[in-house]
């Protein structure tokens, strides 16, 4: 079952740290994401915070794929712009 009450603080933990994350654009960003959810996690358990640990590797995988979509791009194209 869902504690909406951690889903709802840690949201505005996340809208707090977004405001303050423009002081540091990539970093800032995603800071304020790691802190909403381990705000959110802590507070619905030991549980919620396997779970959000685990959308964080999910999302470490996904920004691998596309960097190596990236990366084979740029090395295809430097090759035919030679």
């Amino acid at each position: 079952m869902t504690d909406w009450s951690a889903v709802l603080v840690g949201f505005v933990v996340g809208v707090v740290a977004s405001v303050f994350a423009f002081a540091l654009p990539v970093i800032g960003h995603v800071g304020a994401g790691l802190i909403a959810g381990l705000t959110a996690g802590a507070l619905a358990g030991p549980v919620g915070a396997l779970g959000g640990l685990g959308v964080f590797a999910a999302g470490i995988v996904v920004a691998l794929v596309f960097a190596i979509d990236s990366a084979i791009g740029g090395a295809v194209g430097g090759f035919l712009a030679d």
